[in-house]
C-alpha cells in the first residue's frame, strides 16, 4: 500500500518546466474545487488563465491563487478538444485540501486491500486516538466491512490520544454463539465487536496511544503486527496540586505505562518488517 501523509500531489500538478500556456490538470480530486456539478472538467484540461492573467512560463500559479480560499475565482479552461470555457470555482484552504488528499489516501488503500484480496478483506485507518476516530472505525468495521473474512488496521502515523482500552476489546471480540433457525444464522454474539481475524500495520510515526495501541495488539496476540519499528513512547502527562497550597496551581506529571513482563518505553518490534 502506499506510504503515509504526507501526500505527494494536490488538486493541480504543475510540470517542472511548463514550456507552454497554462497548467495541464492530470487529476480532479474527489470533493475538491473542480469536482462540481455543471463545471465537466476532466483530467487534460488545461488552466490558461486565473482571475484574467495568463499563467505563462513565467508566473507562478501559485501566486494568482494566494489567499484565494473560499473566494470566486474565474479560470479560462481549454478541455481536450478544443473548446475554450469560462468558469467559477471556489478554491480551498491548505487544511481542506490535506483533508481531501488524506481520503483519497485512505480510499485508495481500501480499494487495493480489496482488490487483492477479491474482496475478502476490509480496510481501515485509524489517525489518531479521539472520538471521531472511533465513531468512525465502529462504523466502518459493522458498517462497510460487516461481511468480510478478515480486516487491515491501519494504524500508521497515529499521532495518539486515548482509546487503547476501547479498540483493543474492540478488536478482540470471540464469537461465542448465534441466533438460528433450522436453516439459517439470523445474529450472533457479540454482535458490537469484531470477531474475525486481523492484522494491524504500524510504523516510526505512532506515537503516545498510537504506541499504546500497537503494544498491546501485540501483546494481547490479536493477530499479526506489520511495519516498522514503533518507539517506545505510551506515557501521558496529568497533573497534581502542591502540597504547599501555594501559587502553582499544578505540578505536571508524566505517567509511563507498564506491563508485568515488560516496559512500554521500550522500542516495539512488528512480528513482519516490509
Amino acid at each position: 500500500m502506499t506510504p503515509p501523509p504526507p501526500w505527494e500531489s494536490s488538486w493541480i500538478r504543475p510540470p517542472r518546466r511548463r514550456q507552454s500556456l497554462g497548467i495541464r490538470i492530470v487529476e480532479i480530486l474527489r470533493g475538491g474545487p473542480l469536482d462540481r456539478a455543471g463545471l465537466e472538467i476532466q483530467p487534460g484540461a488545461v488552466i490558461e488563465a486565473i482571475d484574467g492573467e495568463e499563467v505563462t512560463p513565467e508566473v507562478d500559479p501559485a501566486r494568482l491563487l494566494n489567499r484565494k480560499a473560499e473566494r470566486n475565482v474565474h479560470l479560462r479552461v481549454r478541455h481536450p478538444g478544443g473548446e475554450v470555457r469560462a468558469v467559477v470555482v471556489r478554491p480551498v484552504s491548505l487544511a481542506e485540501e490535506n483533508r481531501l488528499r488524506y481520503e483519497r489516501w485512505v480510499e485508495a488503500n481500501r480499494r487495493e486491500v480489496e482488490e487483492r484480496s477479491e474482496g475478502r478483506l476490509g480496510y481501515i485507518h485509524i489517525p489518531g486516538m479521539n472520538d471521531p476516530a472511533y465513531r468512525n472505525t465502529f462504523e466502518e468495521v459493522l458498517g462497510r466491512h460487516f461481511d468480510k473474512e478478515g480486516l487491515v488496521i491501519d494504524i500508521r502515523s497515529n499521532g495518539g490520544g486515548d482509546l487503547v482500552a476501547d479498540l483493543e476489546m474492540f478488536f478482540s471480540g470471540r464469537h461465542f454463539f448465534e441466533y438460528t433457525t433450522d436453516t439459517r444464522s439470523s445474529g450472533f454474539e457479540p454482535s458490537f465487536r469484531w470477531t474475525r481475524p486481523s492484522v494491524t500495520l504500524a510504523d516510526e510515526n505512532n506515537y503516545s496511544d498510537g504506541h499504546c495501541f500497537a503494544w498491546a495488539y501485540k501483546e494481547m496476540g490479536i493477530g499479526p503486527l506489520i511495519g516498522m519499528p514503533v518507539a517506545g513512547t505510551c506515557t501521558f502527562g496529568g497533573g497534581g496540586a502542591p502540597s504547599d497550597r501555594g501559587g502553582v496551581r499544578g505540578v505536571p506529571i508524566d505517567f509511563v505505562a507498564r506491563s508485568p513482563r515488560t516496559s512500554l518505553l521500550w522500542a516495539l518490534l512488528p512480528m513482519t518488517s516490509p
